[in-house]
């Protein structure tokens, strides 16, 4: 009984050195991880998985890796975070729920972290603000710490746009490791940190419409821009609120700005069409709304690395032809449509929609 009691006392003095440090624990929750096996044997030198609140985010958790550097007294891990030195408390009970078992929760991330390549854009922190970037560099380091080779990534906090870049000037740049989660998806956070570039809209709150372009709904969507009224308002880089739906891959989204007659063709600063992000991203529904309601067809940008990113996960033929197929498809309903017509037949009766295309391109190869 003496022995738990200073066993307590110890504790509490440790909990009250660090408490500024200790990362949020729910005791609560924590019962339930008392009787997993793997927390006792943990020691120092060992890796583990850490949930953290993404900083400057919509209370987005996210997961990182950190080594144990110290146990103190009986329950709590002192951690190094190797990736992410952004995370000032550095303590956490081995009982918690947000530590897991190494690679448990990261490894799928960091495998898809290691796979950046230099030139993509990016989103990423600097002064607590999350900006676009680009990697300018892309390097491969020993970490001492854990002895393992590391790929190390230069982000520049700005993008390039037709007329030069825009964002953070050189002096802010610097390296990071390419698994910090400092780096996030392309527009994944900065959308968040938006507002309207187009001073004349009277709207409630202008930045609000970007992320329900992406995230959120069409009813939100269609409050914050006066039931389609400001349709094609932009960011700071002429981002769409239809290229944002397009990129997101927000099929109903694109389909009701379309409807409010949103430019099918605007490009951003940085030279990128709806139809571009939407065939970047692979969302040929998408690309098939865009192309049915007149959308340019034209893929060439002055973004090299966009460029050349669309023609090697999307062979060029291969692009050009899924297009061709829906233009040609659709030339040849509008043609059905309109004899139809002449010959007085119930338009809504005739389910064009199931028309097979192979049969459509036999029937106008061999018959017309």
């Amino acid at each position: 009984m003496e022995k738990i009691e200073d066993e307590q006392q110890i504790e509490n003095q440790e909990y009250q050195r660090i408490k500024d440090l200790l990362i949020d624990i729910d005791e609560i929750e924590s019962e339930k991880t008392k009787g997993q096996s793997w927390r006792q044997d943990l020691k120092v030198g060992d890796l583990i998985d850490v949930c953290l609140e993404l900083p400057k985010s919509q209370r987005q958790y996210v997961w990182v890796q950190a080594l144990i550097i110290s146990i103190t007294s009986f329950t709590y891990l002192e951690l190094d975070f190797i990736f992410d030195n952004w995370q000032n408390k550095k303590y956490i009970s081995k009982w918690s729920i947000k530590i897991a078992q190494f690679q448990s929760q990261t490894k799928e991330s960091y495998e898809k972290q290691n796979k950046l390549q230099k030139k993509m854009i990016i989103d990423s922190i600097h002064d607590d603000d999350w900006s676009r970037s680009t990697i300018g560099e892309i390097k491969v380091i020993v970490e001492p710490k854990i002895n393992q080779i590391i790929k190390m990534a230069f982000v520049e906090f700005r993008v390039f746009c037709r007329n030069g870049y825009q964002g953070w000037t050189f002096q802010f740049d610097e390296w990071m490791p390419l698994n910090s989660q400092r780096i996030q998806p392309f527009l994944s956070q900065s959308l968040y940190f938006q507002k309207s570039y187009k001073k004349q809209e009277n709207i409630q709150d202008q930045g609000l419409a970007f992320t329900c372009s992406a995230f959120r709904t069409i009813l939100e969507l269609n409050f914050l821009t006066e039931n389609g009224k400001y349709v094609d308002k932009a960011t700071q880089y002429d981002e769409s609120l239809l290229f944002i739906a397009c990129y997101f891959g927000r099929y109903e989204v694109a389909e009701y700005l379309i409807s409010k007659g949103a430019d099918l063709n605007k490009k951003t600063y940085y030279q990128l069409s709806p139809l571009i992000a939407a065939v970047y991203k692979g969302h040929f529904d998408i690309v098939r709304l865009l192309v049915r309601n007149g959308a340019d067809i034209n893929l060439n940008t002055k973004n090299h690395y966009y460029e050349e990113q669309i023609w090697s996960e999307h062979p060029k033929d291969e692009t050009i032809q899924v297009i061709y197929d829906i233009q040609e498809f659709e030339r040849i309903k509008h043609i059905l449509i309109q004899h139809f017509k002449m010959l007085n037949v119930e338009q809504e009766k005739l389910a064009l929609k199931d028309i097979n295309k192979n049969i459509l391109r036999k029937v106008i190869s061999e018959y017309i």
